[in-house]
């Protein structure tokens, strides 16, 4: 059996009883408190499985916790994200231990490419790669029309000489998306069909409202079935767009 002696200094005491007749306001002490463990070493190391000392909390002498149950149990396994897209290493660590994985900016035919990469490197590691989710951060442009996306990559790349053709060629040099609304729908059913099951997109875009009603006003009626609605589920892709006034929006 396991006890914890606790204690503050005076001073702090009397402020943390003010804040536990608060409520929560509790918890805010709790974060600078120091804890202070004495653990006995192994020749591999310190051992902190037998924890002597925990000094961290206090609400007047001393509080002894025996065997203390805490409440609701932790779910026992926290998902492993590993994200890159490097096809010796990277691609083979996520075969070999990542519940999800995570990429940046790819086009639906080299997301398609990396998956079927990292389909052989969990064959060497004998896992079923349906086993691991697939997901991706997407940067770019969104706008209603061409117009304003033209706008939006000027103003992103503070060239109001370059043509418009010019302005594309960056964006898809980086590989990050450049299109209309409409265009982003398609886009996401593309990857969709690539095995991509979430995305979440970083955008430029300053037509806010337009933006929202006009996506959504299009995912309701289908689009090719390529969103279904907003915010729902397409061809196995999590979609849900919000998008933020200036260059935040996020999609899944």
């Amino acid at each position: 059996m396991k006890r914890f002696i606790v204690t503050l200094p005076g001073e702090e005491r009397t402020a943390l009883r003010k804040l536990l007749r608060g409520g929560s306001a509790a918890a805010r002490v709790l974060m600078h408190a120091q804890v202070l463990l004495k653990a006995d070493r192994s020749a591999d190391g310190p051992d902190m499985s037998d924890v002597a000392i925990a000094k961290a909390i206090d609400v007047g002498q001393y509080y002894r916790l025996a065997e203390a149950d805490c409440l609701p149990k932790p779910v026992g396994h926290l998902p492993l994200v590993i994200g890159g897209m490097g096809e010796l290493r990277t691609l083979k660590l996520v075969a070999e231990q990542a519940d999800e994985w995570s990429s940046v900016n790819l086009t639906p035919d080299l997301f398609a490419e990396k998956t079927a990469v990292l389909a052989k490197h969990c064959a060497v590691a004998g896992r079923d790669p349906a086993t691991i989710r697939k997901s991706m951060m997407l940067f770019g442009f969104v706008g209603p029309d061409d117009r304003t996306v033209e706008g939006l990559l000027r103003r992103f790349y503070n060239d109001d000489g370059a043509t418009t053709a010019a302005l594309h060629a960056r964006a898809t040099e980086r590989r990050m998306f450049a299109g209309t609304t409409q265009q982003l729908v398609d886009y996401l059913g593309a990857l969709a069909g690539a095995a991509c099951k979430k995305c979440s997109c970083n955008t430029w875009s300053s037509m806010t409202t337009v933006c929202r009603s006009t996506l959504r006003r299009k995912s309701r009626r289908g689009c090719g079935g390529s969103l279904g609605r907003l915010g729902g589920r397409a061809n196995g892709l999590a979609v849900g767009l919000t998008f933020v006034r200036g260059r935040l929006a996020s999609i899944g």
